[in-house]
């Protein structure tokens, strides 16, 4: 016979390589756990500054246009004509600003000429209109040229400026509640008929 083989070994057991599956399977759900977890943190910050930008609106929302209207043109009083660019975006802002929380419209985003496009659809007077879109078409030079010295305008012109201004949203907020009163009473009067 013949003699045993002493240089073969045994197999040996299989050797792991890569991940354990129960590792993997762990790390795969604190994973899923962090996207779920960083999904709400998001929805929550989202649905936060929602709540919290309705909030402002609602502040805003709350003051009438021609008391913010008034209120601006009172600031402006303070301190009229130290930068006149300044100043003149101020007024033309406030009377746009006025005009669009009154009709309804998005004034603070229309330029001159779209304003006075928009002031043709309003129920105001035509005098009223036409005042309006001279008055806006006065403060372009000083919103948008540069002013060099003997454009600037002086103290008098800014202090006749701020009250045109005055004026005119005066005169529109009267032409509004003119309207309004006449509207209640056809309805009064309606109410009564019936």
């Amino acid at each position: 016979m013949s003699e045993p083989m002493t240089d073969i070994h045994d197999i040996r057991p299989p050797v792991m390589v890569g991940l354990d599956p129960e590792t993997a399977r762990l790390g795969m759900w604190v994973l899923g756990g962090a996207v779920v977890l960083l999904a709400v943190i998001l929805l929550v910050r989202y649905l936060w500054k929602r709540r919290k930008k309705n909030k402002i609106e609602d502040v805003v929302a709350q003051v009438p246009p021609y008391e913010a209207a008034v209120r601006s043109l009172d600031r402006l009083a303070l301190d009229p004509g130290n930068d006149a660019k300044a100043f003149y975006f101020d007024l033309g802002h406030t009377l746009k600003a006025y005009l669009g929380g009154s009709f309804g419209l998005n004034c603070l985003e229309m330029t001159t000429p779209e304003l006075i496009r928009s002031l043709k659809g309003l129920a105001l007077p035509d005098t009223l209109k036409s005042e309006v879109a001279a008055f806006q078409d006065l403060c372009d030079p000083f919103r948008y040229a540069p002013l060099a010295g003997d454009l600037a305008p002086d103290r008098k012109r800014v202090a006749a400026d701020l009250d045109k201004a005055k004026k005119l949203i005066f005169a529109v907020e009267e032409d509004i509640q003119a309207k309004r009163a006449e509207a209640a009473n056809a309805t009064n009067e309606t109410e009564a008929a019936s």
